[in-house]
């Protein structure tokens, strides 16, 4: 499996939401079970993730999340981590987004 394309908002305001939206291929010849994406800014200690979801070899799927930033958020530019998981799987992905004010 992997994360084909990973696109998050490049700004966002304190107190909104950014959008993480990710592509996944599973380029592999078995099918994946319980699978979740999970969206963390570990610097504002906040995730997300999707419901489970399988995917089946040669199969790819668009997953989406929308991450609630505090409104008390210091402006800055923070790591996004995007990670696709199950039992035994594990792809990560980063990227990064500005907090204004």
């Amino acid at each position: 499996v992997i994360i084909a394309s990973a696109h998050v908002n490049n700004m966002v305001m304190a107190g909104d939401a950014v959008r993480v939206s990710v592509n996944i291929d599973n380029t592999g010849d078995v099918n994946l079970e319980n699978l979740r994406m999970r969206v963390i800014i570990p610097d504002l200690g906040i995730r997300a993730s999707t419901s489970i979801f399988d995917l089946n070899a040669g199969e790819d799927k668009h997953k989406s999340v929308n991450l609630p930033i505090p409104a008390q958020a210091r402006q800055g530019l923070y790591l996004v981590r995007i990670i696709i998981e199950n039992g035994s799987f594990h792809e990560v992905a980063h990227r990064y987004v500005t907090i204004i004010r």
